[in-house]
């Protein structure tokens, strides 16, 4: 079952792949897009190429490292965290193997060999990054053996890899996922600071009310420096004033009506974080599962 020597991106018969008839046609579409990516394509030698894999990496890690401190921090203080927060607080020893097993396999003399793009998003990146960059996109970061086996058989029907960048495909699996696991935890930084934030604009705005209930001017100052107030501000925050006492009603019908001026409702907003959060822990789910497995991979058996 080898990656470089298939000419047909239909499973053969002696797969070890179990696939129902959704996963099929999901699997074809995957494998169209990836002709369809050959295509479009163009490599070019003398390209410049971008920044070292090493660069990236160290980048990509420090960013999960900053977003791992914050959450040990968060989960110290024995604040709530979302379920895509607790993957990657319970799984960051995976993360960090993974790190090292990309610092161990790629070095830059390496990576200055590999075709480099011209043109398109991963203009000077190797050609190998762009290819599990799009598969990442497609599965929502569930990169595994048979995702992979699909998608670079069909991508060479069209186009042929290198040696080399079969080779470079468990090193730029690991660069892609963490990078996508970094700009995650990137978000989830961000929801803790706007959870933060909408608590103490909360306090404020329950000790102004309990000296005037109608004095909106803690209100009408939050509304002046958060302007557009992003939907997991919104969430803390509503669920901060419900907490003080009946003396933040009437903000929480300021924030309704201020809401209203967008055509939205606070409802609207908790159901939209409510999904964005769902989709948040999948990805980051993904993401580490497929970290995981490909220390289980046999690469030399499937290039």
């Amino acid at each position: 079952m080898e990656i470089s020597s298939v000419a047909d991106v239909s499973l053969p018969s002696d797969s070890v792949f179990e696939v129902g008839a959704d996963d099929l046609y999901n699997l074809e579409r995957m494998a169209n897009h990836a002709r369809r990516l050959a295509r479009s394509q163009s490599v070019r030698a003398g390209v410049r190429f971008t920044r070292p894999p090493q660069l990236l990496l160290r980048e990509s890690f420090k960013g999960l490292s900053n977003t791992y401190r914050r959450l040990v921090e968060a989960a110290g203080q024995k604040q709530p965290l979302a379920p895509a927060a607790e993957w990657l607080l319970d799984n960051f020893y995976v993360i960090k193997e993974a790190a090292r097993q990309l610092q161990e396999d790629l070095p830059w003399s390496y990576y200055r060999l590999l075709p480099k793009l011209e043109g398109g998003s991963h203009s000077g990146r190797p050609r190998v990054f762009s290819i599990i960059s799009h598969l990442a996109d497609l599965t929502d970061n569930e990169v595994d053996e048979q995702n992979v086996w699909i998608f670079v058989s069909a991508f060479q029907e069209v186009s042929a890899l290198q040696l080399s960048e079969l080779w470079a495909l468990p090193a730029m699996m690991r660069l892609v996922l963490l990078q996508r696991l970094s700009a995650l935890g990137a978000q989830l930084t961000e929801a803790l600071s706007d959870r933060d934030e909408a608590e103490l604009w909360a306090q404020r705005v329950a000790a102004r009310a309990a000296q005037d209930p109608s004095d909106i001017f803690e209100l009408a100052s939050m509304a002046e420096q958060i302007a557009p107030m992003p939907g997991s501000f919104v969430v803390s925050l509503s669920t901060a004033l419900r907490t003080k006492d009946s003396v933040t009603a009437p903000a929480l019908e300021w924030l309704e009506r201020r809401l209203a001026t967008r055509n939205v409702t606070l409802q609207d907003v908790i159901q939209s974080e409510t999904q964005r959060q769902t989709h948040r822990q999948a990805s980051v789910a993904n993401a580490i599962l497929s970290l995981r497995r490909f220390a289980e991979i046999d690469w030399e058996t499937l290039i």
